[in-house]
């Protein structure tokens, strides 16, 4: 049952598979790394295949509000986790854009982002090396 919480709901529907649907899994993956928990959870298959298909994701901050996860990463792993295609990010490259973004401190209009945000992920990265 674990790889069915990563699989997409394009898949699951037997849609068009492509660049994407790798990026609903990379939403996936951070959304684990901001909660530590998974994004849909369920007893069986079918029930999580439903949640996936239906469901909105929680947002990260109010599924974990003691990790003060910053609102910009939190908007880069929603938009990650869209269910329609069309609101994804349309490629890696798109996405890697706005994590870079976040990772300098900057917005995409050039302005400083808040500081904490940075703190936060730097934090986050450390621990992420620590669990490696």
């Amino acid at each position: 049952m674990d790889d069915a919480h990563h699989v997409a709901r394009d898949e699951r529907l037997n849609e068009r598979v492509d660049e994407r649907t790798d990026i609903y899994a990379m939403g996936v993956i951070l959304y684990e790394v901001l909660t530590l928990q998974k994004v849909f959870e369920a007893g069986h298959v079918l029930a999580l295949l439903l949640k996936v298909t239906e469901s909105k994701p929680v947002l990260p901050s109010l599924r974990t509000p003691d990790r003060a996860i910053p609102r910009e990463l939190e908007e880069i792993c929603l938009k990650a986790l869209e269910k329609q295609q069309e609101m994804r990010y349309q490629s890696a490259k798109e996405m890697a854009h706005d994590l870079e973004l976040f990772l300098d401190g900057r917005q995409d209009d050039g302005t400083a982002a808040p500081t904490s945000a940075f703190a936060c992920f730097a934090a986050l990265r450390r621990r992420a090396l620590f669990w490696a």
